[in-house]
């Protein structure tokens, strides 16, 4: 029945015992202790309590889904052993597996939702099969309710899994106090990690398996959120070595492959894409240490979308290191970027997103997997808060470092409100690759707006059309020495007080300002 006053469903008549009368349960929490072997799907009406946002449409399935293997918080057994997980392709939200939303700010006290969040997406993101037990599908959408989520480590947003808030002013996610000052807030995209899925250790011949121990293994068996090509790479002479490697593929039909192995010091990938490995097998080899893991492969489709992003003052780091060795900055990135992608393509980036960096860099990207392609970065807002007045002349709020790719940048507004001067040495934006069209851009509060430091033509190009700087940039524009003279185009740049519009150092010309015949 519907709560005239408060707006709350609530089922009085329903399951509240092991008899079981209707296929509404008011809790997954009261269904764990039910008998639903009547009823091919049942709907609960809130996950812990009735009508705390977290019920759910739910379907029994042949066995754990396959998510399971990933800590799945929705998916649930009742009393006499029948699984069940959410059904439909629709979106999942994040209550239905845990998280609550509960984060205080002038309390500065919040449940810790990570597993929950993590949980979520990682179960949006595995890829289905023909099967009714193998999960919900990859490409869900995962939203955000009104509220604040407290985070306290890294969260993956898995291939196709798009993240989406309730507005940026009303929902988002939120750094804990004990974040780790050496970790990204959020990865676009699956990482490449060579020795993240399992370690192998040569021993001996006549086809003896190794033993996985994987980071994803369960019963024996590897799972993957995606289809992987597994690679072998080898710590010492392993040259002779045949594997054989035995699976499923991505429609869980049964899988074999057997390559030759890598030589010391190089790798070794298999042909064949592979959902589980439950096998692996050589047919002799010497003594030494081999790893495994997967191919690098593009995430498409993940981003961040209607939602908030907020670095606590108390952990904020100073991001002092940037990537590029070919400009001549240092070598070696910080792994505190509040979103980072190495591999995020095709429809991914930012919409309508704020982040409140602290003294991170707001979004890091170096992308280049899988070819030309493109990213979406768009009515994004990053602010430094806290110490950023000490920020490094190389500390960038938005850090682009690839080639091959086209950014469509739009409505962009930097800032690092109340804290940095006309002396600070903080940094906007830093472009070193990618081919960057920026449109409607405004930075204030930093010593500089955009630094072009691209390493030669091919690395890309940077156009602004409609930007405005402040007074308290030394430069709006920051062209290094060796830019290309077509490296950089702009229309419609003003300074607004900047100390120099355009600090060029490079070969850009009049030439390169175009007319508004030109777009």
């Amino acid at each position: 029945m519907l709560d005239a006053v408060t707006g709350i469903i609530s089922c009085p008549t329903c399951a509240t015992s092991t008899s079981v009368a209707s296929p509404i349960v008011a809790t997954r929490a009261a269904a764990l202790a039910l008998n639903l072997s009547a009823y091919t799907g049942i709907r609960t009406l809130g996950r812990d309590t009735v009508g705390d946002g977290g019920g759910a449409d739910f379907v029994k399935v042949g066995s754990q889904p396959f998510c399971g293997a990933f800590n799945d918080m929705a998916s649930f057994q009742d009393a006499v052993g029948n699984w069940f997980q959410i059904s439909g392709l629709n979106g999942y939200n994040f209550k239905q597996f845990g998280a609550k939303f509960d984060w205080n700010q002038v309390a500065g006290t919040g449940t810790d939702d990570t597993t929950a969040v993590q949980s979520a997406i990682d179960c949006a993101g595995v890829q289905s099969g023909p099967g009714t037990d193998r999960g919900g599908g990859a490409g869900r959408v995962v939203r955000l309710p009104v509220g604040w989520s407290l985070i306290s480590n890294t969260i993956t947003v898995r291939n196709q899994v798009p993240v989406i808030g309730h507005t940026p002013v009303s929902s988002g996610f939120v750094m804990a106090a004990a974040f780790p000052a050496a970790k990204h807030f959020f990865i676009l995209g699956d990482q490449f990690s060579k020795t993240s899925i399992f370690a192998l250790q040569s021993v001996g011949s006549g086809g003896t398996p190794f033993t996985l121990n994987g980071d994803y293994a369960r019963s024996g068996a590897i799972y993957f959120l995606q289809s992987q090509r597994p690679c072998f790479y080898a710590g010492s002479n392993n040259s002779g070595i045949n594997f054989t490697i035995t699976g499923t593929d991505s429609v869980g039909a049964a899988q074999t492959d057997t390559f030759a192995g890598p030589t010391a010091g190089s790798s070794s990938c298999s042909t064949k894409d592979f959902l589980t490995i439950t096998r692996i097998e050589t047919n002799g080899a010497t003594s030494g240490t081999v790893s495994a893991g997967v191919a690098q492969f593009a995430s498409m489709g993940v981003r961040l979308q209607d939602l908030q992003l907020f670095s606590g003052l108390s952990n904020a780091t100073q991001f002092s290191t940037t990537i590029n060795v070919a400009s001549g900055l240092v070598s070696g990135k910080s792994g505190n970027a509040m979103v980072y992608t190495n591999s995020a393509q095709h429809t991914a980036g930012l919409e309508r997103v704020k982040i409140f960096a602290g003294n991170r860099s707001a979004t890091l990207f170096e992308i280049g997997v899988g070819g030309a392609s493109s990213i979406t970065f768009k009515s994004v807002e990053t602010f430094n808060v806290g110490n950023c007045s000490g920020c490094a002349s190389n500390n960038p709020q938005i850090y682009w470092n690839y080639g091959g790719l086209a950014v469509d940048m739009e409505n962009i507004v930097q800032g690092a409100p109340g804290v940095a001067s006309a002396g600070s040495t903080s940094l906007a934006m830093l472009v070193e690759g990618g081919f960057i069209n920026l449109r409607n851009w405004h930075p204030e509060g930093m010593a500089t707006g955009v630094r072009i430091a691209f390493p030669n033509i091919n690395a890309g190009s940077f156009t602004l059309m409609n930007g405005i700087g402040n007074t308290s940039l030394t430069d709006f524009i920051k062209i290094d020495a060796g830019v290309a003279a077509s490296s950089t185009n702009m229309q419609g740049v003003y300074g607004n007080g900047a100390t120099h519009t355009v600090n060029n150092n490079g070969s850009f010309t009049t030439g390169n300002l175009l007319g508004w015949a030109s777009f």
